[in-house]
């Protein structure tokens, strides 16, 4: 389901069945007083590609997915410029962080883009009163924000590159599902780019639940209902372990 790929996506697996990836299609902006457009029309897995271009010059993207996040570098495609490139997408909305290194001399270009009209990325219907599936129960130990943390690193020396992605759910003691914000970080031998957005609000059409040790999500879009088995749950010193149907094992911890 869209409604929720960029939050739950990021934080459990690949098996609740994602349509198409929301990252996939056209943005645009203005960055003084210029069009800036972001096409990114191949996303494969965690990995994206795309082309930013400007009045001046046009660029190849290439970067790698984290929840509603990704990371990776815009290569100039005739001069040898090769920006860190920090990318937050939130529904129809796409923030961009350009980081140039110019002889040592590192500049920060934010960008703020809309996805094009004709490409919108459909809501859920609001869940106007919750009702849970027959069986299911909302265990309070379960209620609260829970962080996940996924760090990368590659390369050494004047090669290397490092990251850190933290992303939150919450799971509110009604059995809605909310936003708990995200973080990236992204730096070199020679360069550090960071992005943050909060987050603390609830997202439609989206109830956790559980049946025994195992966790669900019913996710309910134009009036229709889907359950997602996320896995059997094991809670221990404020940190949960789920180990989903295909043996994947996500750590959170909770912070709040």
């Amino acid at each position: 389901m869209k409604i929720i790929c960029w939050i739950i996506c990021g934080i459990f697996s690949s098996s609740l069945l994602i349509a198409q990836s929301p990252f996939k299609g056209v943005f645009k902006g203005i960055y003084n007083g210029e069009a800036i457009n972001l096409y990114i029309n191949e996303v494969n897995g965690i990995d994206l590609m795309g082309t930013l271009t400007d009045a001046q010059a046009s660029y190849s993207v290439k970067a790698e997915i984290n929840g509603n996040r990704f990371a990776g570098e815009a290569i100039h495609q005739t001069l040898s410029l090769r920006p860190v490139i920090l990318g937050e997408l939130l529904i129809d909305k796409m923030n961009i962080t350009l980081v140039f290194d110019v002889a040592g001399n590192k500049t920060e270009v934010k960008v703020p883009l809309n996805r094009e009209k004709n490409q919108p990325v459909s809501s859920a219907n609001s869940v106007q009163k919750i009702k849970l599936p027959s069986g299911a129960e909302l265990n309070p130990d379960l209620v609260g924000v829970w962080q996940k943390e996924e760090n990368y690193n590659s390369g050494s020396g004047s090669d290397f590159m490092g990251s850190t992605f933290t992303q939150s759910m919450i799971f509110f003691d009604d059995g809605s599902v909310g936003d708990g914000g995200s973080a990236a970080t992204i730096s070199g031998s020679d360069f550090l780019g960071q992005s943050k957005s909060s987050g603390l609000k609830k997202m439609e059409g989206v109830v956790w639940y559980t049946r025994s040790n195992q966790l669900y999500l019913q996710i309910t879009q134009n009036g229709t209902s889907q359950e997602a088995h996320l896995g059997r749950y094991y809670i221990e010193n404020r940190s949960m372990l789920i180990t989903g149907t295909n043996g994947t094992k996500i750590l959170l911890r909770k912070i709040q």
